[in-house]
């Protein structure tokens, strides 16, 4: 694992770049200005770049969110979610009655899509689940009750946002990914779908083919995330190159282990403690 000053550094050596989103270009709140910065940069240097984010959004909501923010148009090309992903796999499943676990936002993803969204347990046949239904005030665990009610019913659950947990600013809150892992725990059935799970790299892998009119090779694409046990397990299960921003979701983490990134050795070990090793790193992509 290399240290890295600049994302520049990396220039020339990659066809295009799939970068993680929340984290890495904003924190939920505001965009990491450098971050944009060099994802705009390396637009401008002619390689492609794709979001690729384990929301439970549409791109549509995407691109208004990150307007928002600040996140500049002309850093990526196309942002590719969980969300979409794992809502077109309800069309292959067949599913006509699905229970939504998420906020009401999250509906979105049904719009157009040939399902009907069910208020009781006993009339669905899925669990689509893309988040509590309010993180600001409620907790996983809180769900333990309704979940073990799903288990009883043997519904199938479609996770689509693996991670646990994310920083809105500076508080963390509990994702979709810790539904279904109490799900699991409890006897549940779970179809994961994002990172680090291979649906949304085969979707990202299309993309990038047709960004740059020829199949994308994995060992030519550089994926950068803050996670190592999602953005960077994934990508280098799929044979990608990987950055790694040390300062977003695990930043706390380090610091409680009292790891100084500089010393590679105990930064090595930390990441393999979670699953991969990255190619490089950097404390904030810029």
């Amino acid at each position: 694992m290399s240290p890295i000053e600049r994302l520049t550094d990396l220039e020339g050596q990659y066809d295009a770049i799939l970068c993680d989103a929340w984290g890495v270009i904003h924190n939920g709140v505001a965009a990491n200005v450098p971050a944009v910065a060099a994802l705009s940069a390396a637009m401008k240097a002619g390689t492609p770049v794709v979001i690729l984010t384990n929301a439970p959004r549409t791109q549509g909501q995407l691109i208004e969110y990150f307007s928002l923010m600040g996140v500049d148009a002309g850093s990526y090309c196309s942002i590719i979610s969980s969300g979409e992903v794992g809502r077109d796999a309800l069309s292959t499943r067949g599913v006509r009655k699905c229970l939504h676990l998420g906020p009401k936002i999250d509906e979105e993803l049904f719009r157009g899509v040939d399902v009907e969204l069910v208020s009781q347990p006993a009339e669905a046949n899925i669990i689509f689940a893309t988040g509590l239904r309010d993180n600001t005030r409620e907790k996983a665990a809180a769900y333990a009750s309704l979940l073990n009610e799903l288990v009883a019913l043997k519904l199938p659950m479609i996770c689509v946002n693996p991670d646990k947990h994310v920083h809105i600013g500076n508080e963390l809150r509990d994702c979709a990914g810790a539904l279904a892992e109490i799900y699991e725990g409890l006897g549940g059935e779970v179809a994961w779908i994002g990172k680090p799970h291979p649906e949304i790299y085969q979707r990202a892998e299309e993309r990038l083919s047709e960004l740059l009119k020829h199949e994308a090779v994995p060992a030519r694409i550089l994926a950068i995330g803050d996670a190592v046990h999602t953005d960077i397990l994934g990508a280098a299960r799929r044979g990608y190159q990987t950055l790694f921003v040390s300062g977003g979701i695990h930043k706390g983490d380090l610091e409680e282990a009292r790891i100084d990134t500089r010393d590679l050795a105990s930064l090595t070990r930390f990441c393999l403690s979670r699953g991969a090793r990255p190619d490089f790193f950097m404390s904030a992509l810029a």
